[in-house]
C-alpha cells in the first residue's frame, strides 16, 4: 500500500503598497534597475541623499509626524508603460519648471503618490491623527487631490533644491494629472522610486523624467555640485532689545521674556541677508525650520 502525495502548494509572496518598479515591456532595451538598498551609484547620490533629506524634514513639518523617505530604485523604462503602471490617476501631479524653459530639456518631471499612502496623508493634513483608515479603493476627490498638492510641491522644492547641477531649474507642482502620451509619441524615460513610511504604514512615490532631462537627474556625471560655494544659514528672533545693565547680568540658563508667541516668527538670513520668515519645529529628532513667507512680501513655501 503507497501513500499519495499531494503537490506542495505554494503560497503567492506578498507584495507591498503601492507601484512596485516598473516591468518594460518585452524587448525593450535598457530594463536594467539602476539602483538597489545593497548599492550607491555615484549619479543618483544626490537623490538618495539630498532629495530624501530634503522631502522628509518637509513632509514631517506638514504632517506633524516623521515621514521615512528612502530610494529603493531607478529603471528604464517606456513613457506608455509607465502611463499604464499609474496605480490612480488622481494620486499623480505633474512638476513643470518654472519660469517655462528653466527645465534643461523642456520636460515635465511626473509624480506619482500611491494611493494607500497618499489617503493616509491627506487625513493628517486635514488634521486627523489615524492613518490607513480610509479605503484606497477608490479616485480622490478634487478637494483632496487640493489637500495633498501641499506635498507634491513639497517635493517640487526638494527636487529643485537638491539638483546637481547648474543652471538649477525651478520646479511647481500643477494641479493637473500625468497626460497620457500621445499616439506615436513614446520616448524613453527614467523611473524613480521611492519608499514612503508614515506610523508604520508603507507606500511609495515615483517621479518619471525623460529627454534630455535624465542628465540632470543622472547628476550629468558630477558627484557634486559646480561652482557651489557655502553659505552660513542662521534664524534669530528679531525686534527683541536688552540694554546695557541688563546685558551685563545675564547668565547662562537665564530666560528673556519676550512678546513674540512661542509659535511666532524667525527671521532666516543667507549669508548675513534677511531672507525668509520660518517657524521652529524638529522632525526625526532633528531641528528644522518651515518657511512661511519671503520678506519681500510674497508667500514662501513650507
Amino acid at each position: 500500500m503507497t501513500d499519495s502525495a499531494e503537490p506542495a502548494r505554494q503560497e503567492a509572496p506578498t507584495q507591498p503598497d503601492g507601484p512596485q518598479p516598473p516591468k518594460p515591456p518585452d524587448g525593450a532595451a535598457g530594463s536594467t534597475c539602476w539602483y538597489q538598498s545593497s548599492g550607491r551609484p555615484r549619479a543618483l547620490r544626490w537623490l538618495a541623499d539630498d532629495f530624501t533629506a530634503s522631502f522628509a524634514a518637509l513632509a514631517s513639518s506638514l504632517l506633524r509626524s516623521d515621514v521615512g523617505v528612502r530610494l529603493t530604485a531607478a529603471v528604464e523604462d517606456s513613457r506608455s508603460h509607465f502611463a499604464q503602471t499609474l496605480e490612480e490617476l488622481t494620486c499623480s501631479y505633474v512638476l513643470a519648471a518654472q519660469p517655462p524653459g528653466a527645465d534643461p530639456a523642456g520636460a515635465d518631471v511626473c509624480l506619482e503618490f500611491s494611493p494607500v499612502i497618499a489617503l493616509g496623508m491627506i487625513e493628517r493634513l486635514l488634521g486627523g491623527s489615524a492613518v490607513g483608515s480610509a479605503s484606497s479603493g477608490r479616485p480622490l476627490t478634487a478637494a483632496e487631490r487640493r489637500v495633498l498638492h501641499r506635498l507634491a510641491e513639497a517635493a517640487a522644492v526638494s527636487l529643485s533644491s537638491a539638483w546637481p547641477s547648474a543652471p538649477r531649474p525651478q520646479f511647481r507642482a500643477e494641479l493637473k494629472p500625468i497626460p497620457s502620451p500621445a499616439a506615436g509619441a513614446d520616448e524613453p524615460v527614467l523611473v524613480i522610486v521611492f519608499e514612503l513610511t508614515l506610523h508604520g504604514h508603507v507606500g511609495a512615490m515615483r517621479l518619471c523624467a525623460a529627454g534630455g532631462i535624465l542628465d540632470g537627474l543622472m547628476g550629468a556625471g558630477l558627484g557634486h555640485r559646480p561652482d557651489a560655494a557655502p553659505l552660513e544659514l542662521s534664524a534669530a528672533l528679531e525686534g527683541i532689545t536688552v540694554d546695557d545693565a541688563e546685558l551685563a547680568e545675564l547668565a547662562q540658563g537665564d530666560l528673556v521674556a519676550t512678546d513674540i508667541p512661542v509659535d511666532g516668527e524667525v527671521i532666516v538670513r543667507v549669508g548675513g541677508i534677511p531672507k525668509f520668515a520660518a517657524r521652529l519645529g524638529t522632525a526625526g529628532g532633528r531641528k528644522l525650520l518651515t518657511i512661511t513667507r519671503r520678506l519681500d512680501g510674497s508667500a514662501g513655501t513650507s
